[in-house]
Parts: C-alpha cells; sequence; structure tokens
C-alpha cells in the first residue's frame, strides 16, 4: 500500500483476557490521571500508565476490558501522532487504530446479547454502540490519511474509499429501508429504519464528519449513500421517511460490517 496509508481489512475475534485470568477492577482514578498527563503533555508518562492498565493478552491488566482506558489510549496515540512525521507518526497512528478497532470488536461481540425478548431501548444502545465505534475507525483512518498521504491522487482515493465504507455499513443494516410505526395519534407512520438502531448523536457525529470532509461527503453520495445527508430530527418527534417498502428491522444477533473492513493494520503498497 502507499506509504503511510492505513487500511481496514480482515476479520477477527475480540480480543479477550487469557482463560483463568481474572484480574482486579482497574481504578477509575487512574483514567484521570493518564487523562491528565496527556492534556498536560506528558504523553509518555501516560503511556505507561494506560498500557500498564491494560496489560496484555496474555497478562491482562486490571484494565483490559475497560473500554474508557482504551478509548483513552487511542486519543492518546492520536495526539502523539499529530505531533509527529514519517514513519514514527505511521506507527502511531497504526497503534491508534489498533485500538479502535478493538473497540469495534468488543461492540460487534455485545450484539450477542440481543434476543427476542431484550427491550428496544437496550437494542437501540447496543446497536448505537456498534455503529458508534465503526465511525470512530473510519474518522481515525479518514484522519491520519489526510496527515500521512501527500499525493493528491492517493488522497482521494483514500476520501472514496472511506465514503464506500459509510455507504456500505448503511446499506448492510438497511438505513433507508422503510417499516411503519405507531404514531402520537394512533395513526401508523412510516420512519426510516435506521432512526431506530442509532442515537441521534451518533447519526450526528457522522453528519459532522461529512460536512468537515467535503470530498469524503461527495464520495459517499457518489457510492449512494443517503441516510446521513439528513441531520437527526431537533425534537422528539420522529422523521417520516421518503416513500418506500414496507420492512421491519430483523434483530439479528451477529450483525457485522463487512468482511473486508473489519481489523485494522498498517503497511506499505507492494
Amino acid at each position: 500500500m502507499a506509504r503511510g496509508l492505513l487500511v481496514f481489512v480482515g476479520l477477527t475475534a475480540p480480543v479477550e483476557a487469557g482463560a483463568g485470568q481474572q484480574p482486579a477492577p482497574a481504578d477509575p482514578a487512574q483514567l484521570g490521571v493518564a487523562k491528565a498527563l496527556r492534556e498536560d503533555g506528558k504523553l509518555d508518562e501516560a503511556e505507561k500508565l494506560l498500557t500498564d492498565a491494560i496489560g496484555a493478552n496474555n497478562q491482562p491488566g486490571p484494565a483490559f476490558g475497560n473500554l474508557a482506558f482504551r478509548k483513552e489510549l487511542a486519543t492518546l496515540y492520536e495526539t502523539k501522532a499529530a505531533t509527529l512525521t514519517g514513519k514514527a507518526a505511521n506507527d502511531e497512528w497504526g497503534k491508534s487504530l489498533k485500538e479502535w478497532t478493538t473497540l469495534f470488536q468488543y461492540a460487534q461481540r455485545d450484539l450477542k446479547q440481543i434476543t427476542p425478548d431484550t427491550p428496544p431501548e437496550k437494542v437501540k444502545h447496543l446497536k448505537s454502540a456498534f455503529h458508534d465505534s465503526y465511525f470512530e475507525v473510519q474518522r481515525v483512518l479518514i484522519t491520519a490519511n489526510q496527515s500521512l498521504i501527500k499525493d493528491p491522487a492517493k488522497l482521494d482515493a483514500s476520501f472514496e474509499k472511506a465514503g464506500t465504507n459509510i455507504f456500505n455499513l448503511e446499506n448492510l443494516h438497511k438505513f433507508n429501508d422503510v417499516k411503519k410505526v405507531d404514531g402520537q395519534d394512533g395513526k401508523m407512520v412510516p420512519i426510516k429504519v435506521g432512526t431506530e438502531v442509532i442515537t441521534p448523536e451518533v447519526w450526528g457525529r457522522y453528519c459532522d464528519l461529512l460536512d468537515k470532509n467535503p470530498k469524503l461527503k461527495a464520495a459517499y453520495r457518489k457510492a449512494g449513500g443517503k441516510f446521513f445527508l439528513e441531520r437527526p430530527p431537533t425534537n422528539d418527534a420522529r422523521p417520516v421517511s421518503e416513500a418506500g417498502p414496507v420492512v421491519s428491522w430483523a434483530c439479528n444477533p451477529v450483525v457485522v460490517a463487512p468482511a473486508t473492513q473489519c481489523f485494522a493494520r498498517t503497511g506499505r503498497r507492494k
């Protein structure tokens, strides 16, 4: 791949601690200390605190499965990458992408909790967390590639790929399909499926990313993307969809992103 180009490929199981290894819970105060160190520019100290707390597969630390610690570590690597150039920057972006991908895998695994009896609020929470974690992977890819890729044509190609990635997720999970639900007046009203599986906050983050990067938005639109071209409603009213087939959301506990988009690594074009 092109020098510095970050990609998201393959599919692996979520990272888990070794059998029989149950470390004590993480100390929340450590997370606050790590964040303060990062904000003070003491990046090496923050990294050591976080990596010691998280540990490794064969020797998990107390924060091994703690999402907040891993998010802070991913953010730390992004912060470090922004201060570097060349291979050093590429390496830090790669570490950040790896952490965000691990969080994506955890969110993907958590979808297996969904059963036909799961309350709608929890279903939406789990599915929205999944789509939010996918967003973070795409966001860091886009940010890193803008920093690392100097060839305009290759950078444009990376926007094309990311725009297609977002469309593929939207399309795979049938965001634009229409179903009818009970309205406030007792009448059935049409809504897009996507409005039931993603919170307005996460929905808005995708919209913000597209608006911030016009080439990404153009690529998303070109691929067939529609859902994130409209922002979530600003009140509690459900958005009424454009006309379309009435489709029920299938509560599938193994919903995943396209297999070619589910693991992170860095490298160079061969």
